[in-house]
């Protein structure tokens, strides 16, 4: 889990009036969200059943469902799952209603004897507590009724009732095989044990069926739901006057008698569908046919019944295909009954199928499939054919082909078409001369888009086709989806296979145990030995199954445009590991790569190894008790090596089988991070300051993302605004974002039980939304513009800092610097040994804990202070060299004195006060406790050549924390800035220090300057000045004058304003037309703007609605004509383009006329 202390702080974690997070999520079962449904029992002849249920979260929206098809008032509790009925997690206690003495008191106070039905869903009776079993047992045997998904206590289901399960059955037939009821009597009443279909939780839902896809699980799920409510209506004590059932044909002479039938198969043509009705008295029987969710026809038949009678329904002409009938008894205008009865239509032209070298399109090129006719037609025919995207079912492609007589075959060709989503379905309908649709058939494609968003947003996976929907209402947020794969990209989710989670874990003796435990190890250990090495060929093939066949499924998922690989989440490994059987052999190897020769390594250690076998391999507590500084540095360097070399391995062996790919890992130990990040192309840091900054100098254009939303008590998840994202794009660190979850079982979800959205997370939405349609690509695309201040990273130096407190952590002063150049407004980058050329451009450079330095570092220092650049160090640096052996001289003794290891004392607590000159600049400070050295002054200058050095004997966070006067510290820094000829590009007023983040991004022609307060500060007013005059704007919002000044009120704790030195215009927009059809784009021509302009577009319809589904994020950068694609499904009529320039906020709109 992602662990941030500035960031809990920063967000002053939100909590309820009880102290608690708002739970309604994870307690309440609304119907504020409807999905498409049929009705089967609503107007119920005694009215809505009451029931009292208890359900998991995980799908108890389907009772829900229910109550959208069936008056059905309920009374429910969630419980988090089958285990028992609360949970003590640490994610679950902080959420009302979920402990143990709440969830159990609303138990027992829903419990109530006015129902008449109590309905277990899911939920074993054994996990309830035992006084609310008794009490449920009394309500049946005195009348009530029980409706479960799993069997109760034995002696409740002691006397079966099978007449009763094969009534259930007869009437939806369909559903016996995944469903199958069984019905008992207990006391008076009743109970119908019915399991559940798992649809919901994707275990039987088919989209992971390549003969199926949305719209048959859609038409499944329809249809499972009648047993549901048959069984409801039985076990609730309502008898249905009428007993529907199938008509079964006599069977053959000597042929055992069916009783059942699943499904009827009907031939082409068939003029009625036989059932038998029982009953006595006129009814009334409202028929409807059904192919999956769309209703063909509808006939109500009125009948008088006298015992059992066999009708008839008049079949329209239907093609081929797979139906269902449903039926409504309705006697004196009330719902009596339901039935369900699944039948097919033979084809005359026996199977057709659609054939594909591929079921996935690359790079948007032609669609070739061939239609196959197992009996071809005597006369000639039409192929009527579409291309509609998944899960929409928008037509995007409408064309019609002529069949030739007798043609058992014909190539079917689409080269020009547009399809938005991932995944899309050509259909093809056979018509015969008459124009009678004989036949059809559907497949599903796959257009895998290896473009990645400028603004990385991902969610959880999409459980079902159900909650598809819901997803697209928040536009792209959840376009990336972790975990799944064909589920996910018929559901329009890109997904990121979670390939693996790399560990390279030892034991007490440091040998390699089996990856995270989770595999047997005497298993392990029978296959390859105790010693489980990760360079070990065969332990390399373990890798590499794990994360492309049964992690990554890579070959799988590239057909889906899987693009991004992770290969785990807080992956690691262990310094302590690496001292097995087979690491000698490996030590040595790697020593002798490392350095090339044994005389380059004797010569950087100081030593007089004869060979690198030689070389003693201690555990690093006995190398740094003997004080063998080389030694212990290498074995890390050994293990971070490994660790890297695993990532990079595994990389290049997805490349191969997917080469779009872009493998990393996310929330993960670094090692070294410049050399783990060598060779991947995304990595998602801890939410660290230092790495942060760091990776985003060093990562080029790597995706760095963070996870954040939802979690509980950590990362401001549950703020009512978006602290960490709003921050961390600020900051420039990251320009992705992970959200945790939307399993709706989860406290952690954005989602409820019911897939309507968390109340806190709706009061997030206009906030992320905003985020995501532009500001988010704004802030990335427009850079954090530094020439002038450059800190220094050491790995090696860091690493030292474990060893000896004489060796001062880089971190110690880099937090309160990154501070103030956050609270100043400065911009600032990292640099390494590795980009040396970055020092000639600054101003100032920062050495801070850059203790141990190789030879051309030292060189590239003193030539960056020859020429005339300022170096800040503060205490001991360059003791030591790359290798961590010590320095006999310093060698950047002319820079900042003979600072050596064993000449200077452990740092201590000291009173300290100074006074110096930068420069010509006056610096000053004073401390009761500030940490140093006492062999060296508290703050010392040199010359050399052209520039300064400056030395503190002391770090930041010392001279910060121990500061006399309030405010001096900053005055020190503002001192050393200064001297460095640095000037400051904005000043703020009225926000603390301490409280703020100030960002300044530079476009062409144009500043962002970002403000990011803490949540605490909202309503505060604050200044800021600029040097001179501007045109300025509010992000999104619009004009606020030419000023030096911005006067701003912090309605929420985030800010974002755009200056300009000339004013600015709303966007032009030029049409190629202004009437658009069908399967030819209108083109938006956006050239005559600014090149590196973030627009948001929407469609509007006739009564001023956006058209959802297709808003658009616009990037100049990208391309100046922008497609505006119509589908065949779209209503004719007027639309607006209405363009908003995300900078300035001005907007502009234009119509287009769709025939």
């Amino acid at each position: 889990m992602k662990k941030c202390l500035f960031l809990m702080m920063l967000a002053g974690l939100v909590f309820s009036v009880h102290g608690k997070y708002e739970g309604s999520y994870l307690n309440e079962l609304t119907a504020n969200y409807v999905t498409p449904h049929q009705i089967w029992a609503k107007n119920l002849g005694k009215g809505p059943v009451k029931a009292y249920v208890v359900a998991k979260r995980s799908t108890a929206r389907e009772i829900i469902e229910l109550a959208q098809r069936m008056d059905l008032e309920h009374s429910t509790v969630l419980l988090c799952d089958e285990n028992d009925y609360a949970s003590t997690s640490t994610y679950e206690a902080p959420v009302e209603g979920t402990t143990k003495e709440e969830k159990k008191a609303e138990l027992m106070a829903k419990f109530k004897q006015d129902k008449e039905l109590v309905i277990l869903y899911d939920v074993p009776f054994g996990i309830l507590p035992p006084e609310l079993q008794v009490r449920i047992a009394n309500f049946v045997k005195n009348g009530g009724g029980l409706l479960t998904s799993l069997p109760p206590l034995k002696k409740m289901i002691a006397t079966p009732l099978p007449e009763i399960s094969q009534m259930l059955i007869a009437a939806t037939p369909s559903t016996t095989a995944k469903q199958k009821p069984t019905a008992y009597e207990y006391g008076k009443g009743r109970i119908i044990v019915l399991p559940s279909s798992g649809m919901l939780k994707g275990q039987e839902g088919g989209l992971n069926n390549k003969t199926s896809g949305m719209e048959e699980w859609l038409g499944d799920y329809e249809s499972s739901l009648p047993i549901i409510i048959n069984s409801v209506l039985w076990s609730a004590g309502r008898n249905p006057n009428v007993k529907l059932s199938p008509f079964v044909e006599a069977a053959p002479e000597g042929k055992a008698q069916k009783t059942a039938v699943l499904s009827h198969v009907l031939g082409y043509g068939a003029p009625s569908f036989k059932f038998n009705a029982e009953g006595n008295g006129n009814v009334n029987l409202k028929c409807r046919i059904r192919q999956n969710t769309s209703v063909l026809s509808s006939e109500t038949l009125a009948v008088e019944l006298k015992g059992q009678s066999l009708l008839e329904l008049k079949l329209p002409q239907l093609p081929a295909g797979k139906y269902y009938l449903d039926i409504q008894s309705l006697a004196g205008g009330k719902t009596d009954g339901i039935a369900c009865y699944p039948f097919s239509i033979e084809s005359p032209l026996g199977k057709i199928e659609l054939e594909m070298a591929d079921e996935a399109i690359y790079e948007k090129g032609p669609i070739n499939a061939e239609l196959k006719i197992e009996k071809p037609m005597a006369g000639a025919g039409k192929i009527d054919i579409s291309l509609c995207d998944s899960p929409y079912g928008r037509v995007w492609v409408k064309d019609s082909l002529s069949l030739p007589a007798g043609a058992k075959s014909l190539p079917i060709s689409i080269n020009k078409y547009h399809i938005p989503t991932i995944a899309a379905y050509l259909k093809c309908s056979v018509s015969n001369e008459k124009g009678e649709k004989l036949a059809s058939v559907s497949r599903p494609i796959f257009f895998p888009n290896y473009d990645l968003d400028t603004f990385l947003e991902c969610g959880d996976s999409v459980r079902n086709p159900l909650i598809a929907s819901q997803m697209a209402d928040v536009g792209n947020r959840w376009r990336n989806g972790l975990w799944g794969g064909r589920t996910q990209a018929l559901c329009n989710q890109r997904v990121i296979p979670w390939a693996t989670n790399i560990q390279i874990q030892g034991d007490e003796n440091g040998i390699f145990y089996p990856w995270q435990k989770s595999e047997d190890p005497k298993s392990m250990y029978q296959k390859m030995g105790k010693d489980m090495h990760p360079y070990k060929p065969e332990m390399r093939e373990w890798w590499k199954e794990k994360a492309l066949v049964t992690g990554g499924h890579v070959a799988e998922t590239k057909k889906y445009g899987a693009i991004i690989y992770n290969l785990g989440d807080e992956c690691g490994f262990d310094y302590n590991a690496g001292f097995g059987p087979s690491d000698p052999k490996y030590f040595a190897e790697f020593l002798a790569k490392h350095y090339g020769s044994i005389e380059k390594l004797n010569l950087a250690w100081d030593s007089s190894y004869k060979n690198f076998e030689e070389i003693p391999h201690y555990k690093l507590q006995e190398s740094k008790e003997k004080k063998d500084f080389p030694v212990w540095f290498a074995h890390r360097q050994y293990m971070e090596r490994m660790y890297a070399d695993l990532y990079h391995y595994l990389a290049d062996e997805i490349r191969k089988v997917n080469p779009n790919a872009k493998v990393g890992a996310e929330g993960s130990s670094p090692g070294d991070l410049e050399l783990s990040i060598s060779k991947l192309q995304f990595w998602g840091p801890y939410q660290d300051k230092v790495e942060g900054e760091l990776l985003r100098s060093i990562g080029g254009d790597r995706i760095r993302t963070f996870w954040w939303g939802g979690y509980i008590g950590m990362s401001g998840g549950r703020n009512e605004v978006p602290i960490p994202l709003w921050n961390n794009l600020l900051r420039g660190a990251y320009d992705g974002h992970f959200w945790f979850q939307t399993d709706v079982s989860s406290p952690l979800s954005n989602i409820g039980a019911d897939y309507s959205f968390a109340k806190y997370y709706q009061k997030l939405l206009p906030y992320m939304n905003e985020l995501t349609n532009g500001l988010a690509q704004l802030l990335i695309t427009t850079p954090l513009l530094n020439k002038d201040i450059v800190l220094y990273w050491s790995h090696t130096s860091n690493s030292a800092s474990q060893l000896d407190p004489r060796f001062v952590a880089p971190a110690q002063s880099l937090n309160p610097l990154i501070d103030y150049f956050y609270e100043t407004g400065l911009n600032f980058d990292f640099t390494t040994k590795n980009n040396l050329a970055r020092l000639k451009t600054a101003k100032i450079l920062f050495l801070c804990g850059v203790s141990a330095l190789n030879e051309k570092e030292v060189e590239a220092i003193k030539d960056y202070v020859k020429n005339g650049g300022t170096v800040v160090a503060d205490m001991n640096p360059a003791m030591a060299n790359e290798s961590l052996c010590l320095v006999k001289t310093n060698p950047l003794a002319e820079l900042f004195g003979d600072v050596l290891f064993n000449k200077i004392e452990i740092p201590s607590p000291r009173k300290a006060s100074f006074e110096a000159e930068l420069n010509g600049e006056k610096i000053s400070f004073a401390s009761e406790r500030l940490v140093s050295s006492p062999e060296i002054q508290f703050f010392q200058v040199r010359k050399y050549g052209k520039g300064s050095a400056v030395l503190l004997n002391f770090p930041l966070a010392s001279a910060k924390n121990g500061q006399a006067e309030e405010g001096s510290f900053n005055k020190m820094l503002a001192g050393i800035i200064k001297g460095a000829g640095i000037k400051y590009a904005a000043q703020i007023e009225g926000i603390p220090m301490d409280d703020r983040v100030m960002r300044i991004r530079t476009g062409k022609g144009f500043e962002i300057i970002g403000l990011m307060a803490l949540l605490s500060d909202t309503g505060k007013t604050a200044k800021i000045t600029l040097p001179k005059e501007k045109y300025i704007y509010e992000t999104y919002k619009g004009y606020l004058g030419k000023t030096n000044l911005i006067d701003l009120k912090l309605d929420v704790p985030f800010k974002c304003y755009s200056v300009f030195d000339a004013e600015q215009a709303k966007p032009v927009l030029k049409l190629s037309s202004g009437t658009a059809s069908p399967g030819t784009p209108v083109i938006l021509d956006m050239k005559a703007n600014r090149q590196d302009g973030i627009y948001f577009m929407q469609l509007i319809d006739s009564s001023g609605k956006p058209v959802c589904l297709r808003d658009q994020v616009i990037e100049l950068r990208k391309g100046t004509e922008i497609p505006i694609h119509f589908a065949y499904t779209d209503n004719p009529g007027n639309y607006k383009i209405a363009v908003t320039d995300v900078a300035t906020g001005l907007k502009n709109e234009a119509s287009i006329n769709l025939k």
